[in-house]
């Protein structure tokens, strides 16, 4: 099990990738507190998808195929 301190410092490293979010200039704490729940809604979609597969790697499977 991680500890509670590392979990919470990795969730703010992967907000902070987020340009806009990495200095608060709103003067609403509304508009920081949504911005924040759409980029988590955003990074946990694309944990929960399955991963993309590239494109050279679609045409190789086809050209095995044939």
């Amino acid at each position: 099990r991680l500890p509670h301190r590392w979990i919470v410092e990795r969730t703010f490293g992967w907000i902070n990738r987020w340009r806009r979010l990495s200095k608060d200039y709103e003067h609403l704490t509304e508009t920081s507190e949504c911005t924040i729940r759409v980029v988590m809604i955003y990074l946990m979609a694309r944990r929960l998808a399955p991963p993309k597969r590239h494109r050279r790697e679609r045409r190789s499977r086809r050209r095995r195929v044939i």
